[in-house]
Parts: C-alpha cells; sequence; structure tokens
C-alpha cells in the first residue's frame, strides 16, 4: 500500500514481509529471517543476472520493512502509518459492501456516472456558464470525498483503538490495597517496583480518588497470572484481572464443582474465623498493657492460702509435695537434710 509521505515506506511493509500489524516484533523478525535466507547473496548466486539483480532489490526492501517495523526510531512514523493503512483498508471494505449491496441497475447508473464525469474533466468547456457548472459539480464532489474520508478515518481509528485497547488488557491487572495496613503509601515508581519480580512493567496509573487502586500494564501477558495468584490471600493488596480475562477467570470459578467451590468456602470462613479471634486477642492484650485505661480487679489475691487440712499442718504438706518433686533428682537422705526437723 504505497503513500505519498516522504517518512513512510514506498511499499507496504506488512505485504512485503507477509506480516499482518497485530503480529508482535518476534513473529516480525521470524519472518523477516525466513526471506532473507531465500534471497541472500549467497543462496544466489545460480541465478541469472537480472534475477540476481531483483533478488538484491528485494532483500533491500525486506531490510527497510524490518526497520520500519521494529526500530524505535520509527515509532511514531509506524503509528501514523497503521492508521492510514487502516482508514484505506476500511474505505475499500465500505465500497466493496456499498457494491455488493446494489442491484445491477444502480451499479450501472454509477458506473455510467463515473464516466460522465471522466469525460467531463477531459473535454474542454468553451461557454463561462457551462464552465461554473463544473466547477461546483467539482466542489461538490471534492468535499462528498473528504466527508467519505473523514468518516472512513474516524471509523479506523475507532476500531485501531478498540483493537489496542483488547490487546493491553490482556497484559494489564487492577491493584487495590488496603491504606490502613500498608504502613507507607505507594507511588508510581514504588509499585512498579514491586511488581518487577513478575515481568518488566511498562506503565502504572493510578485509579479514583481514593489512593488505593492503580492499573498496572506489564510488556508481556504472562506476568498477569502469577502476580494475581501471588497476591490471591493478600490481607494488604489484591490483584485481579482487566477486560475479557476477567471475565473468563470468573467463568473458570463458575465451572468449578460445587464441592470444590463450598470446601473454599469453608476454609475461607475458617481463616476468616482465626483471623477475626487473633485481632480480639490482640485488643484484649492491649487493652490489659495499656496504662490509660483501668486495670481490672483479679481474681486472685496474695499471698495465695496455705494448703492444709484440719488434722496436718500447712508445712507438712509442703514437704510431702517437695519430696516428690526432688526424689528424681536427690537421694531420701539429702531431702531430709533439706527439710525443716519437726
Amino acid at each position: 500500500m504505497a503513500s505519498g509521505n516522504k517518512d513512510f515506506p514506498k511499499e507496504d511493509p506488512y505485504d512485503v514481509l507477509g506480516v499482518q500489524p497485530t503480529d508482535d516484533a518476534a513473529t516480525i523478525n521470524k519472518a523477516y529471517r525466513k526471506l532473507a535466507l531465500q534471497l541472500h547473496p549467497d543462496k544466489i548466486q545460480q541465478f541469472s543476472a537480472k534475477e540476481q539483480e531483483l533478488a538484491a532489490e528485494r532483500f533491500q526492501k525486506i531490510q527497510s520493512a524490518k526497520a520500519f517495523l521494529t526500530e524505535p526510531e520509527y515509532a511514531k512514523a509506524r503509528e501514523k502509518y497503521d492508521l492510514q493503512r487502516a482508514s484505506q483498508l476500511r474505505r475499500k471494505q465500505v465500497e466493496a459492501e456499498r457494491t455488493k449491496s446494489m442491484s445491477e441497475k444502480r451499479k450501472r447508473m454509477r458506473d455510467e456516472l463515473a464516466e460522465q464525469e471522466k469525460d467531463a474533466r477531459q473535454r474542454k468547456v468553451s461557454r463561462p456558464k457551462e464552465h461554473h457548472s463544473k466547477d461546483k459539480v467539482r466542489d461538490l464532489q471534492k468535499e462528498g470525498e473528504q466527508l467519505r474520508q473523514q468518516y472512513a478515518d474516524k471509523e479506523a481509528a475507532k476500531k485501531v483503538a478498540e483493537m489496542t485497547k483488547a490487546s493491553n488488557e490482556d497484559r494489564q491487572i487492577r491493584l487495590k490495597w488496603s491504606r490502613k495496613k500498608l504502613k507507607i503509601s505507594p507511588t508510581e515508581h514504588s509499585i512498579a517496583e514491586l511488581m518487577r519480580q513478575f515481568g518488566s512493567v511498562e506503565t502504572v496509573e493510578f485509579l479514583g480518588s481514593k489512593g488505593n487502586a492503580a492499573l498496572v500494564t506489564f510488556t508481556k501477558p504472562d506476568s498477569c497470572r502469577p502476580c494475581v495468584d501471588m497476591y490471591a490471600e493478600s490481607e494488604e493488596m489484591r490483584a485481579s484481572y482487566v477486560g475479557k480475562r476477567k471475565e473468563d477467570d470468573r467463568e473458570e470459578t463458575a465451572s468449578l464443582p460445587k464441592e470444590k467451590v463450598a470446601k473454599d468456602w469453608k476454609i475461607q470462613r475458617a481463616v476468616e474465623r482465626e483471623k477475626l479471634l487473633r485481632e480480639m486477642e490482640l485488643e484484649e492484650t492491649t487493652s490489659k498493657s495499656s496504662p490509660k485505661r483501668a486495670r481490672r480487679k483479679s481474681p486472685y489475691v496474695f499471698p495465695p492460702p496455705l494448703p492444709g487440712d484440719k488434722n496436718r499442718p500447712p508445712w507438712q504438706i509442703l514437704q510431702e509435695q517437695e519430696a516428690l518433686i526432688l526424689k528424681n533428682y536427690l537421694s531420701p537422705e539429702q531431702i531430709q537434710n533439706i527439710q525443716i526437723k519437726s
């Protein structure tokens, strides 16, 4: 698809390499290597001089196409080219659909009108009134062409935006955290550093006005699954999919057996119950150790009453308990020596 822009390649680089605009850099490099092996000067020595010249020209074209589609210096030009290319393809599709839906009579009328317009452009008009009329028709045709071009560009840009959004959603996860449990409020830089353990991070964007959610875009879709699994049971931060992957994850959860769902629900309830008990114990411990709150009166008294009964005094009972405790460590004679003599 040729273009008049000097920054664009003369031939469509996607057609030259046989790839699609949605293909990634790895696919483009693979297609280039395949063609380069076929057109390399060492592979065409047995060809005629004319064939070698054509192969050399094509080899230069695939090199230029590969550079335009993969090099960072062509990023802006490549983005503009993709929009223009999509617009032209969309316009051709609209014209093809319009032609397909026309009846034979309407097609004949359209062709006759096109022939008349062609003859009118080629024929010289001598009378001023006719010249003015032809100019008006030409202006109307030009205006109509501009409107069709604007509509096609708008539709193409909308389609490209939808494709870009769908492509980005496969590489995005949504983070949400508790500001009370995190001691330090995260920043875009700190979130990016934290997420790099799962893969290279492209962008980090805060969501909402509460400051407790962010949208993270990885360079590869494979980085999302480990991140979501890592924070599945975290109390401080949770990660979830975005867009279609979020719906697929819900369907996957819904397709699980009811017994597994019930088991997971019971486990979750047990974990929440244990967490609540720990919080209650922590609050009770804090309330006891806090000097601001009044201490509860202990039910125990000090010193405790000595054991005893009506027939034996307390010191005799204590000596018996002492003998029971020390019998594994001392001999009976040693125990008697350290006890009180009656």
